[in-house]
């Protein structure tokens, strides 16, 4: 038992002093990642990958002002349905509440980018997140746009998986 507890004890304190590196400081880098509809809105889509720019200021060592914009594609099941685009303008936050684990929320406006003209709503995404060194991170975000389209409101929910990349 005491080997046990010596091994969990060494094997966290490596964990945290890899990621030490300061979350502080204006930081830009970007994303990419692969969603999939969760909602019955998007009940004709499939799977989608999505680009992302993240602006990152670090007011401290656990908190983070993030701003991002991006453009998001599910693709449709069907060859009659054209695919669900979508452009999230968001800010947000970030709390580090370890060197390598955060928490993240943002929220802004989608743009649904249509032929004869586009539509727009609230784009909001919850999520977490594992920073695998200074300049890669991997997160688990929940995201949704809710859109007006025939004057009846509706949410367009997916989850996506990010794999992003910070170039300073």
């Amino acid at each position: 038992m005491k080997k046990l507890f010596i091994l969990s004890l060494a094997v966290m304190l490596y964990l945290n002093s890899i990621g030490q590196e300061s979350v502080q400081g204006f930081r830009i880098g970007g994303g990419l990642s692969v969603v999939a509809p969760v909602g019955t809105n998007l009940k004709p889509y499939s799977v989608g990958v999505g680009l992302d720019l993240l602006g990152q200021y670090g007011v401290s060592s656990q908190f983070a002002i993030t701003g991002d914009v991006g453009y998001t594609t599910i693709f449709a099941k069907d060859d009659g349905v054209d695919a669900f685009n979508v452009i999230p303008i968001r800010a947000g936050i970030r709390f580090y509440p370890s060197s390598q684990f955060f928490l993240g929320g943002k929220a802004g406006v989608g743009i649904r980018p249509r032929d004869g003209g586009s539509s727009s709503g609230l784009a909001y995404a919850f999520g977490a997140g594992f920073r695998m060194d200074d300049k890669l991170d991997i997160g688990l975000n929940y995201e949704a746009v809710n859109l007006k389209v025939n004057n009846v409101s509706a949410s367009y929910p997916y989850i996506g998986l990010r794999l992003g990349y910070f170039f300073n």
